[in-house]
C-alpha cells in the first residue's frame, strides 16, 4: 500500500537551497568583493610608492645599463640580462613593453639599434 504524498515539495526546497548556495559561493557577497578590491588597490599603491623605477619612458632618453649576463638559449637566441643603475630599483616596464638598445663599439662607424622584449 502506498503511504501517499509526493516528494515534490521536498525536491523544490532542495533545489532552492542548492541555487542559493551556488549564488552565494559563485557570485554573491558583493561587500566581500569590494573589500578585496580595496585591499588589492591599497597594496598596488603601496608597491608603486615604495619602488624606484629605473626606466620611466618619459623624456628619459637612453639609460646606460651594464650587461650583467648573456645566456645562450639555442643556436640563434641569446638572453641578455642588464644590471639596473641601483640595486633597489625595478625596471618599471609593463608586460607588453620593449627596450631599444644602442651600442657603438670603438671601431664602429655607426651605432647598432635593436629592440628587445623583456
Amino acid at each position: 500500500p502506498s503511504t501517499g504524498g509526493s516528494n515534490t515539495a521536498l525536491y523544490a526546497v532542495g533545489a532552492v537551497g542548492v541555487a542559493a548556495a551556488g549564488y552565494y559561493f559563485l557570485g554573491g557577497a558583493p561587500a566581500a568583493k569590494k573589500a578585496e578590491a580595496k585591499i588589492k588597490d591599497a597594496a598596488a599603491d603601496l608597491t608603486n610608492a615604495t619602488t624606484k623605477k629605473a626606466l620611466n619612458g618619459v623624456d628619459q632618453g637612453f639609460v646606460s645599463l651594464a650587461l650583467e649576463n648573456v645566456e645562450i638559449v639555442n643556436h640563434n637566441t641569446k638572453r641578455f640580462r642588464f644590471k639596473l643603475p641601483e640595486d633597489d630599483q625595478v625596471s618599471g616596464l609593463s608586460v607588453a613593453s620593449a627596450v631599444l638598445t644602442k651600442y657603438k663599439g670603438p671601431e664602429m662607424e655607426k651605432a647598432v639599434l635593436r629592440p628587445y622584449t623583456p
